[in-house]
Parts: C-alpha cells; structure tokens; sequence
C-alpha cells in the first residue's frame, strides 16, 4: 500500500521531469541544490533524499533493490508535500532547474531500483 502512494508521486515526478537531464545525484550536487532551493516544502524534501541517500546508495550498490525501494517509500510524505507547495516550473530558469534537479535525482534513483513504480499506480492515476 505505501509503494501505491509513492507510484502515484513518481509519475507525477516521471512526467515533470521527462525532458529535463542533469548530471548525476553526487554529495556535491546536494549541496548545490540546497544553497538553490528556497520553498521549506524542497528543503525539507531534499533532507530528507540526503539523510536517506548512504543508505541508498549502499542497498544499490549492493544491489539490494528492495532495501533501496524501502528508503525511497520513506519519502512519500515529502515527495507530495513537494507536489503540493512549491510550483515546480517556476518562471525563473534557475530556481526551475534546481527542482527539477531534484525531482529528476529521485526519478534516477527510483529507475535504478529495476523497476518503474509508476506501473503501480491506479489507472485513473496513470491519465494524469
């Protein structure tokens, strides 16, 4: 039921950030995207993927999907809050890039699991 959740955030994440490509999530990438990021709800966000990111990084490295995916449906409540408080495709470029930035980091991180969750997602969901 929590991994239904995070399927319906992920194809919002997987739409929004379709045709935006940035370099890969890096320890130095967060602290880029953190002196960029002003909305409490994308910092809390981004917090939250960068206490949760070792953890992460070890289970794919270890190619332990499921431990991975486990850390990633932590971030249910932060992915929606996300959704819900900040305007993603803000009208100013590099506050617009920094979020799909971060919206892209955790769509990257969700692929490398081996799967797409967003198939997980009820059909009334998938025509959003």
């Amino acid at each position: 039921a929590g991994f239904e959740g995070l399927a319906v955030l992920f194809k919002r994440v997987k739409n929004i950030t379709k045709d935006f490509t940035p370099g890969p999530a890096t320890p130095k990438g967060f602290e880029a995207l953190r002196a960029a990021l002003r909305e409490p709800a994308e910092q809390a966000l981004l917090a939250e993927l960068e206490q949760r990111w070792p953890r992460i990084d070890q289970a794919l490295k270890d190619e332990k999907f499921l431990d991975a995916m486990t850390q990633l449906a932590h971030l249910h409540a932060p992915v929606n809050r996300f959704f819900v408080d900040v305007l993603v495709m803000a009208e100013e470029p590099a506050l617009r890039d920094a979020r799909l930035a971060l919206l892209t980091t955790l769509r990257d991180t969700i692929l490398m699991t081996g799967g797409d969750i967003s198939e997980l997602a009820p059909e009334d969901s998938k025509q959003a």
